[in-house]
């Protein structure tokens, strides 16, 4: 395409990864082609976009508050002058598309490309769209989703529904498929997400004990997250379990996983298909309109997953739920299956043909 490609959202990783590898296929398809990444003011993600070499726009707005809604005012000011900003951007650049992906950040990019009158492409990660998406979906020359469930939360045209982009360095190789009997011991993954899994990563702390005690042979990666190391600290030093606080490289983490464990984060789970991982998942329960159990309830229609509800979470449930996971053959033979069948391994290159089909038909 002619013209800046400008990639706005942020707020977390859920929407950074989506973004960063729909422009990896831009640059792969015009390596001269014009890229700009409008995201908030996070040093973490001004470092992950720069080191892609793709230039970064961050301005420092917040999502609305709505337990404190005194501060919103101050919070609409925020966006507003980010939103002059990006418009004074657009009005200096050659004209191109803003392609957003939903995150309070990509807002002041996307109202300032509806005033510039720069095309708007929007792709909704979740079952239910986040606010942003909802408000803007009806301005949008094209809309790419995830689940077939959101389309109903949406105006403006017709959505295609592309899946959810993965990051290439994620990606299993070409005709990978994963092994029908777990390793000996085998190994549990635990992802607590970017935000709100302490409890989480308490309660498999514990029954990681429990599993100890009974003498059940298991090797556990916990990530914790940095907010969470102090929980580690609380409990015995065990060679068998790991708890990174981040992990940068996942492919193989994935790869030598038997068992993931972990919140229902759009991005995590179209990795989580892809590596073919079956899944227990405990949604966030203070996710915006629930989106968090929205999304794990679709694997667990499909039979890729199983649900635990946060109220739900305990040791005792926990462990049982592994065993179900681990040792019925047939269960897992199914799971491994069904999560396969919910992989989309070509969503960036959907999604990049969604924006191309766009700029084809620019005055």
């Amino acid at each position: 395409m002619n013209g800046l490609l400008i990639i706005t959202g942020g707020g977390t990783g859920g929407h950074l990864y989506p973004a960063l590898s729909v422009a990896c296929e831009a640059r792969r398809r015009r390596p001269d082609q014009p890229l700009l990444y409008i995201g908030g003011d996070s040093p973490v993600e001004k470092r992950k976009v720069e080191k892609l070499g793709i230039p970064f726009q961050g301005y420092p707005v917040r999502g609305l508050c709505r337990r404190r809604m005194s501060q919103n005012m101050e919070i609409l000011l925020e966006h507003a002058k980010a939103t002059a900003q990006a418009k004074r951007l657009l009005n200096s650049a050659p004209r191109g598309i803003v392609f957003g992906v939903g995150g309070y950040a990509s807002a002041p990019a996307i109202l300032a490309a509806r005033i510039a009158r720069w095309p708007i492409v929007l792709h909704e990660q979740n079952s239910y769209p986040g606010v942003v998406n909802r408000w803007f979906s009806q301005y949008a020359r094209a809309i790419c989703i995830t689940y077939a469930e959101c389309q109903r939360y949406l105006s403006g045209p017709p959505p295609v529904q592309t899946g959810l982009p993965i990051r290439p360095e994620v990606l299993p190789p070409e005709h990978w498929r994963r092994s029908e009997r777990p390793s000996d011991p085998p190994c549990i993954l635990i992802l607590g997400g970017s935000q709100g899994a302490r409890s989480l990563v308490e309660t498999v702390l514990e029954t990681s004990l429990y599993m100890d005690e009974i003498d059940y042979k298991y090797r556990m990666v916990l990530q914790t997250g940095e907010k969470n190391q102090d929980l580690v600290e609380l409990f015995p030093p065990r060679s068998h379990i790991s708890t990174p606080a981040f992990i940068e490289d996942m492919a193989p983490v994935y790869r030598s996983a038997d068992l993931l464990i972990c919140r229902a984060g759009a991005a995590t789970l179209a990795e989580a298909a892809a590596w073919q991982l079956p899944a227990i998942l405990v949604p966030l329960p203070t996710s915006a309109g629930d989106h968090q159990m929205k999304n794990a309830l679709h694997y667990q229609r499909a039979g890729g997953a199983h649900v635990i509800a946060q109220n739900d979470l305990n040791k005792n449930l926990l462990f049982h739920t592994i065993c179900r996971t681990l040792e019925d053959d047939s269960r897992r033979k199914n799971m491994i299956t069904r999560m396969a069948l919910q992989a989309e391994l070509q969503a960036h290159v959907k999604v990049m043909d969604v924006i191309e089909s766009v700029a084809g038909g620019l005055a």
